[in-house]
């Protein structure tokens, strides 16, 4: 399974915070069809940065990566495979600990730089 997602990275660590595979998206940045991608606050001001990465998994193994993981998740909800379908073994163990908040996914100690940038912008 492959799939090309607009990932979020914490600036500084390089951390993926975040991959949003669209159902819009090619299968392949060498696809002539440009990707979706997201703008947030977060991005906007320079703490997270963007990019489109291509992933590929094979469904049967462990997830390998943030990336991997989040692809599992995406499938799952759009119901494009079922739970038992895949191995989601250590599925958790893979992903960050993420602040999610309206201004987009920041590492937690990074939530009340946010803030105050959210609130400079009203």
């Amino acid at each position: 399974m492959q799939r090309v997602g607009h990932r979020y990275r914490d600036a500084a660590s390089e951390t993926t915070l975040d991959v949003w595979f669209a159902q819009d998206n090619p299968a392949s940045l060498s696809a002539t069809a440009e990707p979706l991608q997201r703008s947030c606050l977060a991005r906007r001001s320079g703490l997270i940065t963007s990019d489109f990465v291509e992933v590929q998994i094979d469904l049967q193994a462990p997830p390998q990566s943030v990336e991997d993981a989040y692809l599992r998740l995406h499938l799952l909800s759009e119901c494009q495979v079922r739970p038992n379908q895949l191995n989601l073994e250590n599925l958790f163990g893979c992903l960050t600990n993420v602040a999610w908040t309206s201004a987009g996914p920041v590492l937690p100690e990074h939530v009340g730089r946010l803030r105050h940038l959210a609130a400079a912008e009203d």
